[in-house]
């Protein structure tokens, strides 16, 4: 592993004690960058509306939809529905630690993954002109220190092996989900959020969720930000040829767990 990215990623994982310190719910849905946060709390958000008879969030702004799931430290609009928090933290080194969860009761886990080229290429259309101006290659290679750039290839590496730890450590407690399942099946991967988190959620409300969480029903109620990706092109065409060397070659070194995923052909 990269000794400048090992040093950044041991310093963040000793600092960041966000996820102990907020436990008081049935879980955390846990999302990298880019990787359907916006949609996927949206679809929840409208199944839990549905069930309990509230109406369904005006907005789907990341900070303005947060009527049933939001930051850890908000408190619920609607307290006699279930708690969930919703989060891109990469836990700290204690977070996995077996002797401090003998101690120490954490809420299950739901964590989604995304590829991580797919990823990267939704976070650089997004803020690319914004706060992004430099070209993708340049945003590709990041900052190993973290001090320039956020969701870069290097923030989904420590993303990525964090979590993976922590799954293969506690495999009872978390659940991997995928981007790419959530596509095809939205319905069942809802459900299999609420079940471990322990929530009872009936098929006509996850139904009614997916219904209400299309691209163009989302972007209707978007306010300011632009979070639905309607570029068709493949996301790979973004990647030169010395792109796709520099990724591979990154990824082979420093990166621990896979999730299934397979980046190197």
């Amino acid at each position: 592993m990269d000794t400048v990215f090992r040093f950044h990623a041991f310093r963040r994982d000793i600092s960041n004690f966000s996820i102990l310190k907020y436990r008081d719910f049935e879980g955390y849905l846990v999302t990298g960058q880019h990787s359907g946060t916006h949609w996927l709390k949206y679809m929840l958000s409208c199944a839990i509306a549905h069930k309990h008879g509230y109406p369904t969030p005006k907005h789907t702004d990341n900070a303005k939809s947060n009527d049933f799931i939001g930051h850890p430290k908000h408190k619920p609009l609607y307290p006699d529905t279930p708690r969930i928090a919703s989060t891109h933290q990469i836990p700290h080194r204690l977070y996995d630690s077996r002797l401090v969860r003998t101690f120490v009761q954490v809420p299950p886990s739901a964590i989604l993954f995304r590829d991580i080229r797919h990823a990267l290429v939704s976070f650089y259309e997004k803020w690319h002109g914004n706060t992004l101006n430099m070209s993708f290659s340049e945003f590709l290679r990041g900052d190993k220190n973290g001090h320039q750039h956020w969701a870069d290839i290097w923030w989904h590496i420590r993303f990525y092996n964090r979590w993976g730890r922590t799954i293969e450590r506690f495999p009872e407690h978390s659940i991997t989900l995928y981007y790419e399942d959530l596509k095809a099946d939205a319905q069942n991967q809802m459900s299999r959020i609420f079940s471990h988190f322990g929530i009872d959620m009936p098929q006509d409300s996850l139904a009614f969720a997916v219904s209400e969480s299309s691209r163009e029903k989302m972007a209707a109620k978007a306010d300011s930000e632009k979070f639905v990706r309607f570029d068709k092109r493949d996301p790979l065409e973004w990647y030169s040829q010395d792109d796709m060397d520099f990724f591979k070659k990154t990824i082979s070194e420093n990166l621990k767990y896979a999730h299934g995923y397979n980046y190197l052909d």
